[in-house]
């Protein structure tokens, strides 16, 4: 019996929605706004208000008496946009699953498989790496780009022969505490391992005399370099460097 009463009810419901459909298809209603349309697209309700539209009047009257009560009472308020509200939906839609977002709390191999993704990635550079990469063209230095660095780290530049990481920081991806937390670690790490790490945050990279302050900062590295191989070269033959 019950059976019985289930495809009974499957079937008016069937009957109800074929007939809601033909009468959609008499008035012209059938189709969506957008059919046949290419390209950007934009909705149909934008710019209009209940006031201009009878469609959006519609749409409002049609919503339900507890949420104009909300409305009314202050229990539910409209969305307002705060600098704060922006930053934690910014921070909200990295998530674990982005690459960009390397949290202590992950999982080693989570983290690893995170590393290697963003290595694999071919996007478009930002504005302040397209400054960057033009900066170290400009003063003949070889890099790459994507280098995954032990699974850990994958920097913006990397100048292999002299061991350096270069980031190019955003103020707005990289200001928040939990970014630079993770920038520091990966610093402390990357030093550790004999690692020379260069951060550049945008206003930086947007300077004019950027170039000139990169030029300075790799020929001092290069200077270290020179040493360390110097000192590492007399410790092995036995001799004293002048």
């Amino acid at each position: 019996m019950a059976a019985y009463k289930v495809k009974i009810s499957k079937a008016n419901a069937s009957a109800r929605s074929k007939k809601a459909w033909e009468t959609k298809r008499k008035n012209g209603t059938d189709k969506p706004w957008n059919k046949g349309t290419k390209g950007l697209q934009v909705a149909w309700n934008k710019g209009l208000t209940k006031n201009s539209d009878p469609r959006v009047k519609k749409n409002v009257i049609a919503m339900t008496a507890t949420t104009r009560k909300q409305f009314k009472d202050g229990t539910r308020k409209p969305y307002i946009h705060t600098p704060e509200i922006d930053r934690k939906i910014a921070e909200g839609k990295l998530g674990e699953k982005n690459p960009m977002r390397i949290h202590p709390r992950l999982r080693l191999a989570s983290r690893i498989r995170a590393v290697r993704t963003e290595a694999k990635k071919n996007r478009a550079p930002t504005d302040i790496e397209r400054i960057l990469y033009g900066a170290l063209k400009s003063l003949n230095v070889l890099f790459e780009v994507g280098k995954n660095l032990h699974d850990t780290t994958v920097p913006d530049a990397f100048i292999k022969d002299l061991k350096i990481a270069i980031y190019a920081d955003g103020e707005y991806h990289h200001d928040p505490a939990w970014r630079k937390e993770i920038d520091n670690r990966q610093t402390i790490l990357l030093t550790a391992l004999g690692y020379h790490v260069l951060r550049y945050r945008g206003k930086e990279i947007k300077a004019k005399d950027f170039q000139d302050k990169l030029r300075a900062d790799l020929d001092e590295i290069r200077i270290k370099r020179a040493l360390e191989n110097r000192i590492n070269l007399s410790l092995f033959t036995g001799t004293h460097a002048d």
